[in-house]
This record gives structure tokens, C-alpha cells and sequence, in this order.
């Protein structure tokens, strides 16, 4: 197992201005270094609520209501991808320190709508060819709005069925471990988040884990060690 410098972790923010604050609270404090955003709280376009003077927040600032974005810490360099910079996919190429060595990789944040017939969505398998032409490493956390027991759903819809097809037709790994639900309200609770990462990356992918922390969100922090 690669052991990566930089701790990342995803979560679906809800448009929630409580959960902006606890995870942007958390990323100042403690050693993480890279959020994958689904649904973060935007104002007139504008992603709020997670812009600190210790890092940078990327999303398309062309659309009206992004629903994806990716927070870096200031002194990690990258770049924009913006081939594929939508509302609702964002990933950004940097560079992180492996064992002591520096290694490109892909890291992207996407929300896959309800309603969209393309599980995943077409955007997002250019991305993830892109980085198999290329050879990239490359870490995808998503809310997928898919169930499949196969990443610890309660039972499996066709959008999972969909999905599950994909994964494996394109070689890739779903890094989800048991069936703790990333996604919890007064009357239902499911596993919705999942991180997908090509065989590159799937070294650099540790103790994935469901966190117990409040996230004030109707979804749970996921955490990449």
C-alpha cells in the first residue's frame, strides 16, 4: 500500500449552509488537504461558505447552480482540467508525494443527476478515459443517486445495475467498504457516495470509512486515508 501525503475526503454538503461550515471548520483544522464537494451551498452561482485564506475552491463558474467542486489547500499545486469543468464535474491534475516521491494524479469531484438517462454520465466517462489514455491515476468521489449492493445499498435499482456495468467494463475499483449508509434522514437511510479510482490509483486509497462526525448534511464525511 502507497502511503499518499495529502488526506482527502468527499461528501455530498446539501446546499447546506450549517454543513459548509463544519467541513470547511474541519479542513482548517486538521491534516486533510483535498475535498471532493457534491451539492456545496452557492449563492448567484457563487460557491460559499468554503473559501478560507489557507486554500483555494474550484467549480464552473459558468453555471447558475454548481453542484460539484473540489477545495485544495494553498500550498498544493495543481490545475484545472477544464475539458471537463461542468456543474456537476470537476477535477483537477496535481501532483502528491507517494512514499517519498512525487506522483501525478487526477482527483475529481461529481454529482451524478437522478434524471439523467447516462449512469455514469457521459462527461464523466471522457474524463476517465482520458486518464486511461493517458495513464493517470485517477480518484473519483461521487454521489452516484445509485444503489447497488455490490458498494453496500439496501438493495440494487437499475441506475446501479448501470453503474456496476460500467465500473467493470472499464477495469475500474469502488472503494466503499461494508454498508454503513453515507446517506441518513428521519426515514430512510442508504449508501448513495461511492469512490471509484482506476487501477493507478487504487494503491493510493487506504482506510476508506464512512465518518461518525456531525456533517449537519442528510450525508456523512467519507473519509481516503
Amino acid at each position: 500500500m502507497k502511503t499518499p501525503a495529502v488526506e482527502v475526503a468527499q461528501v455530498n454538503l446539501h446546499h447546506a449552509v450549517a454543513a459548509s461550515a463544519v467541513i470547511a471548520s474541519r479542513f482548517a483544522t486538521e491534516d486533510l488537504g483535498i475535498l471532493l464537494i457534491q451539492e456545496p451551498w452557492t449563492y448567484r452561482g457563487q460557491v460559499k461558505g468554503l473559501n478560507h485564506n489557507n486554500n483555494k475552491v474550484i467549480w464552473d463558474l459558468s453555471c447558475e447552480r454548481p453542484r460539484a467542486c473540489v477545495v485544495l489547500k494553498n500550498d498544493i499545486n495543481y490545475f484545472c482540467i477544464t475539458e471537463f469543468l461542468t456543474q456537476d464535474l470537476v477535477a483537477v491534475q496535481t501532483t502528491l508525494k507517494v512514499d517519498g516521491r512525487e506522483l501525478e494524479v487526477v482527483l475529481a469531484a461529481a454529482y451524478f443527476p437522478g434524471d439523467n438517462a447516462n449512469v455514469p454520465p457521459l462527461e464523466v466517462q471522457q474524463l476517465l478515459e482520458s486518464c486511461r489514455r493517458k495513464r493517470l491515476p485517477v480518484i473519483l468521489g461521487c454521489d452516484a443517486n445509485a444503489h447497488n449492493m455490490e458498494w453496500g445499498s439496501s438493495d440494487t435499482n437499475r441506475r446501479g445495475e448501470c453503474l456496476l456495468e460500467y465500473i467493470i467494463s472499464a477495469d475500474l475499483s469502488i472503494h466503499n467498504v461494508g454498508n454503513e449508509p453515507t446517506f441518513i434522514t428521519r426515514v430512510r437511510e442508504e449508501v448513495l457516495d461511492i469512490t471509484i479510482s482506476n487501477r493507478l490509483a487504487s494503491p493510493l486509497i487506504g482506510q476508506w470509512k464512512v465518518s461518525s462526525e456531525p456533517s449537519l448534511s442528510d450525508h456523512r464525511i467519507v473519509r481516503l486515508p
